[in-house]
């Protein structure tokens, strides 16, 4: 994809993206009709998949000694913002002023306060490998579901941010936005 990094550290920038971002929904909202279809199709699937992750990585991040969940990797990138905004989910309130390396601002003693769907794309994916190892034993059936459901979020995603790259590239090409 072609779109502008954010950078960790800059708050300005990240409130000016999120920004950017809102404008260019509302000015080609009729051009970005797919895109508001596809986001619909990744909230569901955000929805089949929330009791797998409830199950399976609640309990093991919650009792965790060793987070690995870090400020950086809960840093949303610009597709994440472009995916929240499509999805008309209001992006968290992100502090760009805390260090990076250490454990994410979302953290709490009880697991991520964020729901899943508000998180950035990197805390959807990742998994310990104590959370692997709980997956793996899922029974044949429910671990073929939820590879199914994550591979549909994947490819919904994808298609989302095609599409509204496709809509950016006119509009830089145009000298509107990027």
């Amino acid at each position: 994809m072609s779109f502008p990094e954010l950078i960790f550290g800059n708050q300005e920038a990240y409130c000016s993206t999120l920004i950017q971002i809102d404008n260019f929904f509302l000015d080609h909202r009729r051009q970005l009709a797919d895109v508001d279809f596809r986001a619909r199709q990744i909230k569901t699937a955000y929805i089949c998949l929330e009791h797998f992750f409830q199950e399976f990585t609640g309990p093991i991040c919650s009792s965790c000694m060793e987070p690995c969940c870090v400020n950086r990797h809960g840093f949303p990138d610009f597709e994440d913002l472009i995916v929240l905004r499509a999805m008309e989910i209001e992006p968290p309130a992100f502090n760009c002023q805390c260090i990076d390396t250490e454990p994410c601002q979302f953290l709490s003693p009880a697991g991520c306060i964020l729901p899943r769907i508000r998180r950035s794309y990197r805390c959807t994916w990742y998994f310990c490998d104590v959370c692997m190892d709980k997956f793996q034993q899922l029974n044949c059936v429910e671990f073929i579901h939820f590879r199914y459901e994550m591979t549909l979020l994947s490819q919904r995603r994808t298609e989302l941010l095609r599409l509204f790259e496709e809509e950016w590239m006119r509009s830089c090409q145009s000298g509107s936005y990027g």
